[in-house]
């Protein structure tokens, strides 16, 4: 019951822009509601690191991050560049936001690409394709190794999507309980 209050939170914060540095340690202490201390030592990790995710995105965008701190680093295109967008990657705990900001079709190759990101299976690759190719909104989905929720939120300047990987929670069902 905690647990859904604090993703409706978190929907509600996504949709009015609290900006890169989403706080996602509100769903790492929603998990400890009710749950025993011995549970909360062996806490599931996700199958990627924010390392990984962050080298990916190097290589994808071709430069290294503007800003780059333990838990967070953001990548930003120059007014030069041929591809408008923005990335931002933060990290909590176990569970990671990953935020594009792109402004044409060219930036969401960038995300497309992600998508297919080495440290994905095909069948994680073509679950994260499903909610790119969905409708506006926030969706959800679960995999075997972590679940995912997607914000697509088209504005007339840009189009944002976010990504937020958690370990297995069963985040779904929470999202579709909730009021």
């Amino acid at each position: 019951m905690a647990l859904s209050f604090v993703v409706a939170g978190a929907a509600v914060a996504w949709n009015v822009g609290l900006g890169d540095r989403f706080p996602i340690h509100a769903f790492a202490e929603g998990r400890a509601i009710g749950a025993s201390v011995e549970s909360l030592r062996t806490v599931p990790q996700l199958p990627f690191s924010f390392d990984d995710i962050v080298n990916y995105l190097s290589g994808a965008v071709g430069k290294a991050p503007h800003d780059r701190q333990s838990d967070y680093a953001a990548f930003e295109s120059s007014a030069i560049e041929e591809v408008p967008l923005r990335i931002s990657v933060t990290r909590q705990g176990s569970q990671m936001l990953l935020r594009f900001q792109v402004d044409d079709e060219r930036g969401m190759d960038v995300a497309r690409k992600f998508c297919k990101a080495p440290f994905f299976r095909s069948d994680e690759s073509e679950l994260l394709y499903a909610l790119l190719s969905a409708s506006e909104g926030i969706h959800c989905a679960i995999s075997a190794r972590f679940d995912v929720l997607c914000e697509y939120d088209m504005r007339p300047e840009r189009t944002v999507i976010s990504f937020f990987f958690s370990p297995p929670l069963r985040l779904c069902e929470v999202v579709s309980a909730t009021p």
